[in-house]
């Protein structure tokens, strides 16, 4: 996996490189979890009708990726935030990890919100 040292420098839009990059890396994982050829995961398909994915594989996903591209989420925040806003499909998975990445997601609002309830 490619690493991307800069986006800690956020915000910032990630270029098309780095988001194929990502997205390359997402399909990657899930043909190596899910015994999946790489052709059959669309935008399209269900992450949880059509490949099974549950809240533990999210996580690691995102743990993998934060780990791999030396990323400083905190996947707690992007749990309960996912929890909240639940992509369906890989397209909006992939738009929501760029998000993410590129800090136009406000985790610490999240964590706020977390600790008043």
């Amino acid at each position: 996996m490619e690493q991307f040292s800069q986006i800690l420098d956020r915000p910032r839009d990630l270029s098309a490189s780095e988001r194929s990059a990502l997205r390359k890396d997402v399909v990657e994982f899930f043909v190596e979890e899910y015994e999946l050829e790489a052709d059959a995961l669309h935008d399209d398909v269900d992450l949880v009708a059509d490949i099974g994915m549950d809240s533990l594989t999210f996580l690691e996903l995102f743990d993998e990726i934060n780990a791999n591209h030396q990323l400083d989420l905190d996947l707690r925040a992007v749990a309960k935030y996912a929890q909240n806003h639940p992509a369906a499909t890989l397209g909006a998975f992939l738009q929501q990890l760029f998000l993410l990445i590129e800090g136009k997601v406000d985790l610490s609002a999240v964590e706020a919100a977390e600790n008043r309830t």
